[in-house]
């Protein structure tokens, strides 16, 4: 399951994609991307706050994280796999995609 979805955030909750939600119902941990690396591929369960989707999929991101990641008004939601996503303020997910534009070589056919 791949995909790149912006959504608003609204009173501190974001939409998660459709396809997702049923995934997460049960919740879902968040971690800052330095807790993640710091744990992984263990990543302890006090270095997450948990997180449940209310009845119309939305998913309560608490203040601090979204402080810490600058999201605002729009989130980018990416979804890398089956078990995780990552949740981007649209400015950082541009810079970042600015930089793999860059960073990564152009593939050429022969």
């Amino acid at each position: 399951m791949f995909g790149v979805y912006h959504y608003a955030v609204d009173q501190g909750r974001i939409r998660l994609p459709p396809r997702c939600r049923e995934r997460f119902r049960e919740g879902i941990g968040l971690y800052t991307v330095e807790r993640w690396l710091a744990g992984f591929p263990a990543v302890s369960d006090e270095a997450k706050v948990v997180s449940k989707l209310d009845a119309r999929g939305r998913l309560a991101i608490p203040p601090e994280l979204r402080s810490f990641a600058g999201i605002a008004d729009t989130v980018v939601v990416v979804i890398a796999g089956d078990d995780y996503i990552e949740l981007w303020a649209e400015r950082n997910w541009a810079l970042e995609q600015g930089l793999l534009e860059t960073e990564v070589p152009t593939l050429k056919t022969g």
